[in-house]
Order: C-alpha cells, then structure tokens, then sequence
C-alpha cells in the first residue's frame, strides 16, 4: 500500500456487522454476518477476522446491524 492511499484504508475496510438479532450464549454461524463498510465508522472487528469469530459465542445480545467488537464475543 502506498502512503497517500493509507488515508483511505479505513474508509474502504468492511466490518463484520450482526445479519440478525443474535441472543447471549448464541454461537456465531456463517450466516448470521454482514461485512459492511466503512469501518471507519462501523467499528466493528475487520472482515478478515471472520474465521476467528466463527464457533464463538456471543457475549452480550446484538441488534441486526450491531458491530461485532472484541466485546461482543467471548473467547
């Protein structure tokens, strides 16, 4: 990556972002993510942590378009 393009890194990044309501305890699937941009503004985990975030559980309840954040998921 060039240095005048690292401006817009976060800009055109994707965060993963709940697909659904997900419950306390539920395990996260495949299915149940969005990867949406920017997540500059999304803060979300980034989309290349999708397979870190697959077969883990969800720590606390999420709305559908609620960001999955290191807080979100219990290790």
């Amino acid at each position: 990556m060039r240095d005048d393009e690292a401006g817009f890194r976060p800009i055109f990044r994707k965060s993963l972002m709940a697909g659904r309501d997900i419950k306390v305890g539920e395990t996260f699937e495949p299915d149940i993510f969005y990867a949406m941009r920017p997540q500059k503004y999304a803060d979300g985990l980034p989309s290349e942590r999708y397979e870190d975030v697959i077969g883990k559980r969800a720590a606390r309840a999420l709305k559908r378009y609620d960001p999955i954040s290191e807080d979100a998921v219990q290790e």
